[in-house]
């Protein structure tokens, strides 16, 4: 992770140009702002025993790619506050928590979407419960009125990893009401949450949600972002 930070920390939000590259930067601004928050919120909802740690075996990382090379690194903000307080919140149950947040645009300039990824590495108890923690937390965050697609585990086919995904309406910066699907994984050694927001946002409602394509884009940034230690 210390690699891909040293060449992107600074880097500027990816955007294209023209009138959709205006609606991505919009985009762009509505994930930052709501993303780490509907973390630090799932995080405040319960305090998880911190007993029976697992072994420190896999840490989380930022790579310059994610999702079969289809989003690109764009701001790394793992040395924010906000990734100081999400370490903090994290820390009553699990053991050394170091929070890593960042976002990633895509490379299409035909599909412009925004990727966000929020989590951390440490030693966790209760996986499960942690995912639950980031729906309640998800659905209680301040800028979110309702849980338009209700929390639902989900394992993509030909995966044996298990993620929760739900998605909410919400009000954007621009005073915009959007739907954010958001999926979430937990093991003993990495947490974090995945959402996906893209230019052209849908009318909120379930019919238009596509959780399930979500979860394996999800397991897929999981597969990637998750490295052993050493």
């Amino acid at each position: 992770m210390e690699q891909s930070r040293s060449n992107s920390t600074q880097a500027e939000p990816h955007t294209q140009s023209g009138p959709g590259g205006r609606r991505t930067g919009r985009v762009i601004g509505i994930v930052a702002v709501s993303v780490a928050g509907l973390l630090l919120a799932g995080f405040g909802v319960r305090q998880l025993a911190s007993s029976g740690l697992p072994d420190a075996t896999h840490r989380l990382t930022l790579p310059e790619t994610v999702g079969d090379g289809t989003y690109e690194l764009s701001k790394d903000l793992s040395q924010t506050e906000r990734a100081d307080a999400l370490g903090r919140a994290l820390s009553a149950g699990s053991r050394t928590p170091q929070a890593v947040i960042a976002q990633y645009a895509s490379v299409s300039s035909e599909a412009p979407s925004v990727l966000a990824l929020s989590g951390a590495y440490g030693q966790f108890a209760n996986p499960a419960k942690i995912r639950q923690s980031m729906m309640d937390g998800g659905a209680r965050a301040a800028n979110a009125t309702a849980t338009v697609v209700q929390p639902e585990d989900i394992t993509p086919t030909g995966s044996d990893t298990t993620v929760t995904c739900q998605a909410v309406k919400i009000l954007s910066t621009t005073a915009v009401w959007t739907v954010q699907p958001m999926c979430a994984w937990a093991d003993g050694n990495t947490v974090a949450l995945v959402t996906v927001l893209t230019a052209e946002t849908p009318e909120p409602t379930p019919e238009n949600v596509d959780l399930g394509r979500l979860a394996a884009l999800t397991v897929k940034v999981r597969t990637e972002a998750r490295q052993p230690i050493g």
